[in-house]
């Protein structure tokens, strides 16, 4: 009937939950964490509903997306991108507004909650003001990616005076090695997958990157994108899941040398 049917799969010694039908006019992405068979029929069936499919491994790190074909081509847009790209003034001017724009991100969310009585975030704000300030002077990206290393660094500090003691932090990944961590890792490859899905409804090609330097086989623009946005769709959903405790230590558990989510 041209919708999509999931069937799960049994518990061992145990039949089989009842199949769930999800309307096909409702998705516009499906984010696959566990083992699944499909075919190339649905492929098909979501390529032209413009459905994409983000593909996550054992360790809760995306690993890739099946994406429809562009359905948006425009030459003169791809040539406009190519040329603020390779040329360096018109990079850094776009490479400069993605490190604002995830600046005034963080701020807010320190902000937040230093107006609502969290202790020790002053430090962490005047250093962010601060490295701002510096972001017109610099000359090259490279020098733009030294400052957004900077800014996440006293950025970090805040979070263990916003989740409390329970939930101790140093930045640590593949795998992640506590509880928090684990759910930074996770909720950013969710960010990055979002970010890539908005580009494929757009003219932009997504490997042509202004901030993360282009590579082979990445999307890196979806990376620009994400910096400005992980503050917002990620960090804001950790605290608030922390503070009202429904999300607790208890979640995670240690598995191959790292800390993951639970299953359930």
């Amino acid at each position: 009937d041209n919708t999509l049917v999931f069937h799960p799969a049994a518990p061992q010694g145990q039949p089989a939950p009842p199949a769930r039908h999800i309307p096909i006019e409702g998705i516009t992405d499906l984010y696959l964490f566990s083992p699944m068979d499909l075919n190339t029929a649905l492929l098909h069936f979501l390529g032209q509903r413009h459905v994409c499919v983000h593909l996550f491994d054992y360790h809760q790190n995306y690993t890739g997306t099946f994406t429809p074909r562009d359905y948006l081509h425009a030459g003169q847009v791809l040539m406009a991108q190519a040329r603020h790209v390779r040329g360096p003034k018109r990079r850094l001017v776009l490479a400069r507004q993605f490190i604002r724009g995830a600046a005034g991100n963080m701020l807010r969310n320190l902000r937040y909650y230093h107006n609502r009585g969290k202790p020790g975030l002053e430090a962490p704000i005047e250093a962010i003001l601060e490295l701002s300030k510096r972001l017109p002077a610099q000359p090259d990206v490279p020098s733009l990616m030294g400052i957004e290393g900077s800014l996440r660094q006293h950025y970090y500090t805040a979070f263990e005076p916003i989740l409390g003691p329970a939930w101790p932090f140093g930045r640590t990944r593949r795998p992640p090695q506590n509880e928090l961590n684990a759910l930074i890792s996770f909720l950013n490859s969710l960010t990055y997958a979002e970010c890539l899905r908005a580009l494929h409804h757009t003219q932009l090609h997504s490997t042509l990157s202004f901030l993360h330097e282009p590579g082979y086989r990445r999307h890196s623009l979806a990376l620009d994108l994400a910096e400005v946005f992980k503050p917002l769709l990620a960090d804001r959903l950790i605290f608030r899941l922390v503070n009202r405790n429904q999300i607790t230590p208890k979640d995670f558990e240690a598995e191959s040398g790292g800390i993951l989510l639970k299953p359930h």
